[in-house]
């Protein structure tokens, strides 16, 4: 017996798909990036993508290099895995949501999205003409009626809605760090005094208190410098502008990429604040 099932539709006696796990391992290793989803503290109308950008060979064009797309004027994913298919995933995002506003006259909302798209990743989990796509996909978008949203789907075709989450090599250390900020958060609403007692530590509260020069009111440059802080303090490495993707959906904005010029503009904020 061969060390790999050839077989994409066929259960192993464990119960695995063979080449589904396959593809789970070639979104999470197939780049090595690390990618980082938050919304803003006070509430949720604010959503920030956040993707490491690295350029191997110095002939390519940086511009041409990215991982974050978007889909509709509301609506906006980053990509972990394979450039290739991630072109392809998007390329059918793109048109599903562009024939649902065609039908139905408004914009489609994330969430139905996601489940369309999640249904057609199952789909090829069944049939053995066409292989599961390596990538996994992280949504943000701003809805009218359910505010900021953040959904995350797989090549099995899985697919959640998130407070905050991580994807990646290192994303255990960012979701174990991103859930001690959702605490201390919860913990900030309910008892303020008894969390400053709990969390005297200087790193979480630099990072968890961004919007205390705005009288408590989150903007989308205070929420960014936020994601910013928590992916480079997690994995321990300062970030060029180059080097980072980045984008918002909010209520004012819609959803919008960064150039290089704003990220840089973020960096240079974070390192007047420290």
């Amino acid at each position: 017996m061969s060390g790999y099932d050839r077989h994409i539709t066929i259960f192993s006696p464990e119960g695995k798909l063979f080449q589904v796990e396959y593809a789970f391992k070639a979104a999470i290793n197939n780049t090595n990036l690390n990618s980082l989803a938050i919304s803003s503290d006070n509430n949720d109308e604010i959503t920030v993508l956040i993707n490491e950008k690295k350029v191997t060979d110095k002939l390519l064009e940086p511009e041409s290099i990215k991982y974050i797309f978007r889909i509709s004027e509301n609506i906006g994913c980053c990509i972990n895995g394979s450039i290739a298919d991630a072109k392809n995933f998007v390329l059918r995002a793109k048109a599903e949501a562009s024939e649902f506003q065609y039908q139905q006259g408004f914009e489609m909302p994330m969430d139905v999205l996601v489940k369309r798209m999640s249904n057609l990743a199952q789909l090829y989990t069944q049939k053995a003409y066409m292989r599961p796509l390596g990538v996994i996909a992280t949504f943000i978008s701003y809805d009218d009626e359910k505010n900021g949203m953040i959904y995350k789907m797989d090549p099995a075709g899985f697919y959640c809605g998130y407070k905050a989450t991580a994807t990646g090599p290192k994303q255990q250390e960012l979701n174990s760090h991103l859930e001690k900020l959702l605490k201390k958060q919860a913990l900030k609403s309910s008892r303020p005094n008894e969390l400053e007692r709990r969390y005297d530590d200087e790193d979480n509260d630099r990072i968890g208190n961004v919007n205390d020069n705005n009288n408590g009111k989150d903007t989308w440059e205070n929420v960014v410098e936020k994601a910013i802080r928590i992916i480079s303090e997690t994995l321990g490495q300062d970030y060029k502008q180059s080097e980072l993707e980045i984008a918002v959906a909010s209520k004012d904005t819609g959803f919008f990429i960064l150039s290089t010029k704003q990220i840089e503009e973020r960096l240079a904020a974070i390192a007047e604040q420290d």
